[in-house]
Order: structure tokens, then C-alpha cells, then sequence
């Protein structure tokens, strides 16, 4: 090889592993250094653990919810099953990823179904009440039976502590 092809080599591998560096870098900051700063400095509640909620919903599906929620600061993730007790077709257990944040005391909370195969996808918007063992607020949701937008206003979910409902 030439000079000037082993100078041009040597330039662009560096280019590469700069950029390479560079993206392992901003990606470590973004998820070890700012979520380790915002729950250092967080001051609000913690919603962390297990909650549960009993609905009956269109057509007298009756709904068993529990959501397993982790909190690093405002942020806010973790996994909802839903137990649906449909008349016509059963009963029917699904899972959901759930995202979101906590703010002044309200909790905005999207989820989405982690099987491609349905749709299943809503959001939350609830209050923290009784000194942080219930939140209480609305729904926005797709019905996964009818592919409907649906609606419920008044969602009610209770801290569990050591398998047992408050």
C-alpha cells in the first residue's frame, strides 16, 4: 500500500471509532447518569411496587388489573396484567408494558401490548390520594374486542403491601 492509502485507512478507522466512542458515551450517559441524577434529586412520592384494580368495564366485562410499577425519579415503568371475565367469550389474560412519569402528584402512564398479535393500547391519567395508597382518575383506551376508543373516568387503583390490598 501507498502512503496516502494508509493515511486515508488510519483517518477514517479513527473516524469511525471516534463516532463509535462518542455514541457509547452519550448512550451511557442517557441511561446510568441521568436517571442515577433525577432520582438523587427527585423529592416527589414513590409509587414503586404493586397495585391492583377491579373494574367493570363496556358489556359487563369485568376486569382484574394488578400493575408492577418501577420508579427511577419521575419515570415511571413496569408491566400491567389484565384478567378479563368476558360474558359471551371467557376469560382472556393479557400483558402490557407500561411508560410514563409522575408530576405534582398526578401519574400519566401509557401502556401497550407486549403480543404483536393484538391491539392493546391506552393511557392513564390518575392522582395520588390517601397519602399515596390510591390513585384515582380516568382511562383512554382501544378496545381490543370492538377496536373502539373507550373511555372510563373513574379508575380506581390501591397500593398492595406484603400481598395484601389496602
Amino acid at each position: 500500500m501507498t502512503d496516502i492509502t494508509i493515511t486515508i485507512f488510519i483517518g477514517v478507522l479513527s473516524g469511525v471509532m471516534t463516532t463509535a466512542l462518542i455514541w457509547i458515551t452519550l448512550k451511557l450517559f442517557d441511561k446510568v447518569v441521568i436517571p442515577w441524577y433525577q432520582q438523587r434529586v427527585y423529592r416527589g412520592i414513590d409509587i414503586s411496587g404493586e397495585w391492583t384494580s377491579n373494574k367493570e368495564y363496556l358489556g359487563k366485562v369485568m376486569v382484574d388489573q394488578t400493575i408492577q410499577i418501577t420508579q427511577k425519579g419521575h419515570r415511571i415503568n413496569g408491566t400491567l396484567i389484565s384478567r378479563n371475565k368476558i360474558p359471551s367469550k371467557g376469560e382472556d389474560t393479557t400483558s402490557f408494558s407500561i411508560e410514563g412519569e409522575i408530576f405534582d402528584n398526578y401519574v400519566d402512564l401509557e401502556y401497550k401490548t407486549t403480543d404483536k398479535k393484538f391491539i392493546g393500547r391506552g393511557s392513564f391519567l390518575l392522582k395520588v390520594k390517601e397519602g399515596g395508597d390510591k390513585l384515582s382518575g380516568g382511562l383512554v383506551a382501544i378496545d381490543r374486542f370492538s377496536t373502539e376508543i373507550m373511555t372510563s373516568q373513574e379508575i380506581e387503583w390501591k397500593r398492595k403491601i406484603n400481598n395484601y390490598d389496602i
